[in-house]
């Protein structure tokens, strides 16, 4: 059952699904507030604190002069359910998956499963250590 959103959810919504789908690339800015507004259907306060959601999810960034440009996706919040849910609307490609399982250099050792996908880029020595951490039951967080 889906769950009914009030204006500013489903502004955040509206914009957030917009920026995740391509319509607005990383390094553009999105439309300033009277287009959004009429596009919308919504108050000037409604957009603003649309944007500051969007800000908190690092989806864009806001500045003098610059208005609110796109964020890349690195900077994206992966952890917010609004973010993938998003994302999952706009298509999971086979490449997004895969960088989903695979354990950004620097992180190694976080936790026996990961430890798996890591001995593929670890020398011998660290292998070992990572052999002897999942034994003692150790993590490194």
């Amino acid at each position: 059952m889906a769950t009914m959103k009030n204006v500013h959810g489903n502004t955040v919504d509206h914009i957030g699904e917009a920026i995740v789908a391509g319509r607005y690339a990383a390094g553009m800015s999105i439309p300033p507030e009277p287009i959004l507004c009429d596009e919308l259907g919504v108050s000037r306060t409604a957009v603003r604190e649309a944007v500051k959601s969007l800000i908190a999810k690092g989806l864009v960034t806001t500045g003098p002069k610059v208005g609110t440009r796109v964020s890349t996706e690195e900077h994206w919040n992966w952890f917010d359910p609004d973010v993938i849910a998003w994302k999952s609307k706009a298509g999971i490609t086979a490449a997004f998956l895969r960088d989903l399982l695979v354990t950004p250099p620097g992180r190694a050792g976080c936790s026996a499963h990961g430890s798996g996908t890591c001995n593929e880029r670890r020398d011998s020595s660290q292998r070992r250590r990572l052999r002897g951490n999942e034994a003692s039951g150790w993590r490194r967080w």
